[in-house]
C-alpha cells in the first residue's frame, strides 16, 4: 500500500470512529425506548471501551449488536418498522434458511447507511458457543449498554477469526488481539472461558501467531489435548504464512473442521444448508 493509500485509510478510520460512535449512541436510544440490553461486539466493543483510538487503521464495514436470545424477535421487530433501518435484501431468507444468528439492517443515519447487524449468537454453536446469557453475567452493565468483560472481549475477537477461517487472516484480527490481550486480562479466567467455547485450539493456534508477529513469550493457559497437539503441527507448517498458503476449502477441511466445537455437527449442517439451496 502507497504512503497515500495508507493516509487515506488512517483519515477513514479516524471518520468511522466519530461517525460509529454518533450511531452507537443512536442506537442506544432505541434500546432504552425498548427496555432491553444489548452488547456491542467486535469493532463497536473497541470504540465503546474506548480502545479504537489506539489503532491507527481498521477496517470496520458494520456494527454488530448482541442481544439476549429472548429478546431476539422484540429487537427485529422493532428495527424492521422504525423509518430509517431495512433489513438487507438477502438477511432474512438467510436467517430463515440457515444462518440463524443475525439479522442485518441497512441503517440511515445523517445521510450516511450503515450496515447494523443483531446477533442473538455470536456464529454457529457447532463452530463455538459463547452463549449470550454468559457474556451478559460477565459483562460490565452501563444502562441498557453491556461491554464484555476483557477475557471475553478477546475470546469474542478470536472466535471471530475463527468464522473467518476461509480468509486468510488480516493484519485487523492481530491489532485486535495486541488491544484486548493486555495486562488487564486473567488469563486464567481466559483459559475457562476459551476452554468453554469448544474452540480452545483454534485461540491457542491464533495465540501462537499474534506471539510470534510481536516476539513475545508465549501464552502458557491451556491444558493441551490432542486438538491442541494438531495446532501446534498447523502452526510449524503455516511458517510465517498463517495458513494462508492453503486454498480456502483446505482451510476449512484442515483448520475449521478438526478445532471446532463440533466437527460432524457442523459438516451435518452445512450439508442442511446446501440441501436447502441459496436464499
Amino acid at each position: 500500500m502507497s504512503q497515500a493509500s495508507k493516509a487515506a485509510a488512517d483519515t477513514t478510520w479516524v471518520f468511522k470512529q466519530f461517525l460509529y460512535e454518533d450511531v452507537l449512541r443512536d442506537l442506544d436510544d432505541h434500546f432504552q425506548r425498548l427496555n432491553i440490553d444489548y452488547m456491542p461486539i467486535k469493532g463497536a466493543y473497541l470504540i465503546c471501551a474506548g480502545l479504537a483510538q489506539r489503532i491507527r487503521s481498521r477496517t470496520m464495514v458494520d456494527i454488530d449488536i448482541l442481544v439476549r436470545e429472548g429478546d431476539f424477535n422484540a429487537v427485529i421487530s422493532h428495527f424492521s418498522t422504525i423509518p430509517n433501518a431495512a433489513v438487507l435484501k438477502k438477511s432474512w431468507p438467510l436467517y430463515k434458511k440457515g444462518w440463524p444468528f443475525e439479522v442485518a439492517f441497512y441503517y440511515s443515519f445523517r445521510g450516511q447507511t450503515i450496515n447494523v447487524d443483531i446477533h442473538k449468537l455470536l456464529n454457529f454453536r457447532q463452530r463455538f458457543l459463547l452463549p449470550p446469557e454468559m457474556l451478559f453475567m460477565r459483562g460490565t452493565k452501563q444502562g441498557h449498554r453491556t461491554l464484555p468483560c476483557a477475557e471475553d472481549a478477546l475470546a469474542i475477537c478470536l472466535c471471530h477469526g475463527f468464522s473467518h477461517i476461509g480468509q486468510v487472516f488480516s493484519d485487523a484480527l492481530f491489532d485486535d488481539v495486541a488491544l484486548l490481550a493486555n495486562a488487564s486480562i486473567d488469563w486464567a479466567k481466559f483459559g475457562e472461558i476459551a476452554v468453554s467455547t469448544g474452540a480452545a485450539a483454534f485461540m491457542y493456534h491464533i495465540l501462537r501467531n499474534y506471539e510470534k508477529k510481536v516476539k513475545i513469550p508465549p501464552i502458557r493457559v491451556f491444558k493441551k489435548t490432542l486438538k491442541f497437539t494438531y495446532a501446534d503441527i498447523l502452526f510449524m507448517l503455516a511458517g510465517t504464512h498463517e495458513l494462508g498458503f492453503l486454498p480456502a476449502i483446505l482451510r476449512r477441511l484442515f483448520v475449521e473442521i478438526p478445532l471446532c466445537r463440533d466437527p460432524v455437527g457442523l459438516i451435518l449442517d452445512k450439508c442442511k444448508r446446501v440441501c436447502l439451496g441459496p436464499a
